[in-house]
């Protein structure tokens, strides 16, 4: 009996030679009997990981839709960035995300001919007051990504998407064990975009394995 999963190596084919394996894998598995099959399709492990990685697909989905509509109303809120403060100085926009560059922007201005003993005074409350406004900002944004939940979906849709990943991970390392599988993995693999790095190559090795079982030779 085949294994359920094989930690399959890259086949190296070019993409016009996949696209006729995979063309070829699927037809003729359609055309022979079913009594070649060595097991019932329901007894073949390609249905399962497929069904479990389309469960985790729809998961995943459900959740980017939540994620997107709370990134677009923290936009609409002017709150999807890191908070930024922005002035205007003799018609000339300035922004600051940091202390850091607030400082380094006043300490940069020409004196304009005040004493020193002044221009320390008016940097160091210019200071204060840019730094109060920046810390007021970043408040705001922190209220806005809180009250539309931003952080947190964002969380959810990435481990929902790792999970999907796996799931279709373990769809193109198992083998499938009857001709009905044979052209589903086939028909799946049929769209390249839909894998991830690696994938592709898996799930040819398994396909084959499968052929070389279940196909008679040429």
């Amino acid at each position: 009996m085949l294994n359920a999963h094989v930690g399959a190596a890259a086949t190296g084919l070019p993409k016009s030679s996949r696209r006729a394996f995979l063309a070829s894998a699927a037809a003729l598995s359609a055309t022979l009997p079913a009594a070649v099959a060595a097991a019932a399709p329901a007894d073949d492990p390609i249905f399962a990981a497929i069904s479990a990685w389309r469960e985790a697909d729809a998961t995943w989905l459900a959740k980017l839709d939540k994620h997107c509509e709370a990134e677009n109303a923290c936009a609409a809120e002017n709150a999807l960035m890191d908070p930024c403060l922005q002035i205007e100085l003799c018609g000339v926009p300035f922004s600051f995300k940091s202390n850091a560059e607030i400082t380094y922007f006043l300490r940069n201005l020409p004196n304009r001919g005040a004493s020193a003993t002044e221009n320390v005074e008016r940097m160091e409350a210019a200071e204060q007051r840019l730094r109060e406004a920046l810390e007021a900002e970043r408040q705001r944004v922190e209220m806005v990504r809180s009250k539309h939940d931003l952080d947190a979906l964002e969380a959810h849709h990435e481990t929902a998407s790792d999970a999907a990943r796996i799931a279709l991970g373990r769809v193109v390392e198992t083998v499938p064990t009857t001709l009905a599988g044979i052209r589903t993995l086939a028909e799946l693999m049929a769209d390249p975009d839909l894998f991830y790095t690696g994938q592709s190559e898996t799930g040819l090795a398994s396909l084959a394995a499968a052929c070389r079982a279940l196909l008679p030779a040429a």
